[in-house]
């Protein structure tokens, strides 16, 4: 048996894994290559965008919050604009336009004077209703001069 960490480990044949895994319950995904851009042509969210997005920010990207789960409204930063005609504008939701946050956290920003932008992968300014201009990112939340996130 080949027991994690060895010097031994490195690739296994799928009789040695089941051996090795036992009666485990294991879900194989292919691996994603997080500096890709995805985009999207409709308004919603494909199930494999969201993946993506949720790797890459690791949870909720309001300022201060500190849930990761994968129960939360995909959001346009940049609010999304539908075209004249009603139709989807092409290209406006992707990696580069796209953020998980919880329900009452998204219903602050659509309908609180909150405004967020992306400021790259993971990257998040805020502008709040009170003039406090903040940066999410996978290190935190800090404060940053207001006139940043106009």
């Amino acid at each position: 048996r080949v027991s994690p960490g060895s010097k031994d480990s490195g690739p296994h044949t799928l009789s040695q894994l089941q051996s090795l895994l036992g009666r485990a319950d294991v879900t194989v995904k292919p691996v994603l290559d997080l500096s890709d851009r995805v985009r999207s042509t409709a308004y919603e969210h494909p199930e494999a965008l969201k993946e993506r997005v949720h790797l890459i920010t690791g949870g909720d990207y309001w300022p201060w919050a500190t849930s990761t789960s994968r129960k939360v409204d995909y959001d346009h930063p940049t609010p999304y604009q539908h075209g004249e005609d009603g139709r989807d504008s092409p290209g406006q939701t992707g990696t580069h336009n796209s953020g998980p946050l919880g329900r009452r956290h998204h219903r602050w920003k659509t309908h609180a004077g909150y405004k967020s932008r992306q400021a790259g992968d993971g990257r998040y300014v805020w502008l709040t209703p009170h003039g406090l201009g903040v940066l999410v990112d996978h290190t935190g939340t800090r404060r940053i001069d207001p006139n940043t996130p106009r």
